[in-house]
């Protein structure tokens, strides 16, 4: 049966998909409730966006959320998953071990006797930072080897913003686009755990994995402490927050459960590129900048060779050179590009004007900003008509001038 399962990326394109279909068709065979499809659907981003769809994250600094799940597989560097999700964690690993010692499960199964971790939480801070500086890098390359050229802001922002129109759906820029792309996983949520180190690629070890011994046991003993199985990854289990075992343990550390934990224990995306867009912007600049550079001019009916010097940039010159309106009006370009939302030049203006005016009005800088991310995140309806957004609009401006959990959320962000 081997020959009917992908062992690596390297086989046909065709191979690849039959094989890869014919895995998929086995695991769904299986019937089991809690072994879940991450690649379907609202699924894709779970636990990285909130109610509203808008990108989050676990925030670990100054936070005591992590907690160090036991034993990792070379047992000295500590792994972490959100408080709750530990607590549920060892008792499935204790159910397992006892389970071993009593003869209910064979004891000598290499991952599915005595527990380990493999993987768990993963920052995507960390991550987006490392990609940030790459993706500055090659950008300031790119200005150069075309030469895109320009001696201050003014010059350098239609530039750069002509660049991004074309790019930024395929290569995300900001933190909460980075969250929901395919450069980050699951494993930034401190929800999921992997419990072996076999090959994501290999479909054959995954079917082993699962013809295990112990393997009927261990998805029984998952429902009850409640993890999901990812279908992909059958090593991989992910809390599931809104089960009633999920939400009992996470009462037990904090004031909310469920869904409401996004709010609580997660930080909006939106709010980190927002606060450092000034920095971010000068670091471009820096990257593609030439300091000096000749140009062909026509003076007195003949052309001329003239020297340019471009300005210098920092955070400080982006501060002084834009007003936040600007800042805020740039960012919701960018996140337009990403999002790559069907609305006409007109609309889309329509609607950045629409939360400038808002925001402007408002004691709370982020409050619209966040409605603006939740319409940007739909993931549903995308094309749908201008007057579809301008009710939405309309519709989160009350929830958050009404709904007290929505105030809190004021947040969020999404790809």
């Amino acid at each position: 049966m081997s020959h009917y399962y992908v062992k690596n990326n390297a086989e046909s394109i065709e191979d690849l998909f039959y094989k890869r279909a014919f895995y998929r068709k086995e695991v769904e065979n299986l019937n089991e409730n809690n072994i879940v499809d991450f690649y379907i659907g609202e699924k894709m981003f779970y636990g990285r966006m909130d109610r509203q769809e808008r990108a989050v994250f676990l925030k670990t600094e100054g936070h005591k959320i992590l907690t160090n799940v036991g034993d990792s597989k070379d047992g000295i560097v500590p792994k972490g998953v959100v408080n709750f999700v530990a607590t549920n964690f060892q008792l499935l690993k204790n159910d397992m071990s006892k389970a071993a010692k009593t003869g209910k499960i064979y004891s000598q199964d290499k991952y599915l006797t005595d527990l380990k971790v493999y993987r768990a939480f993963e920052s995507v801070e960390k991550k987006y930072a490392e990609y940030r500086g790459i993706y500055i890098s090659r950008l300031g390359d790119l200005l150069r080897s075309q030469n895109f050229l320009y001696t201050n802001l003014e010059e350098f922002l239609p530039l750069i913003m002509e660049i991004f129109e074309n790019t930024l759906a395929a290569a995300p820029l900001t933190f909460p686009a980075f969250i929901k792309s395919n450069l980050n996983d699951i494993m930034s949520t401190g929800l999921a755990i992997e419990i072996a180190d076999l090959k994501y690629s290999n479909d054959e070890e995954k079917i082993n994995f699962i013809n295990g011994p112990n393997w009927q046991y261990f998805v029984n003993a998952c429902d009850t402490y409640g993890f999901m199985i990812d279908a992909s990854c059958p090593w991989r289990i992910v809390a599931d927050i809104n089960s009633d075992v999920m939400i009992e343990a996470s009462h037990k550390f904090n004031s909310m459960s469920g869904n409401s934990i996004f709010y609580l224990l997660y930080e909006p995306a939106f709010a980190e590129t927002m606060g450092e867009l000034h920095s971010l912007l000068a670091a471009i600049y820096t990257a593609g900048r030439r300091k000096r550079f000749f140009v062909e001019e026509f003076c007195d009916g003949k052309i001329v060779r003239k020297e340019k010097r471009s300005s210098f940039c920092n955070f400080a010159t982006v501060l002084a050179e834009f007003t936040p309106a600007d800042l805020l009006k740039i960012y919701m370009i960018i996140r337009s590009y990403e999002t790559g939302i069907q609305l006409s030049p007109n609309e889309m203006n329509q609607l950045i004007e629409n939360t400038l005016e808002a925001n402007s009005s408002s004691s709370s800088n982020k409050r619209y900003v966040a409605i603006f991310e939740s319409i940007l995140s739909k993931t549903f309806d995308k094309h749908g008509s201008f007057s579809y957004y301008r009710s939405v609009f309309e519709k989160l401006k009350q929830i958050a001038l009404k709904d007290e959990e929505s105030v809190v959320i004021i947040g969020g962000g999404g790809y």
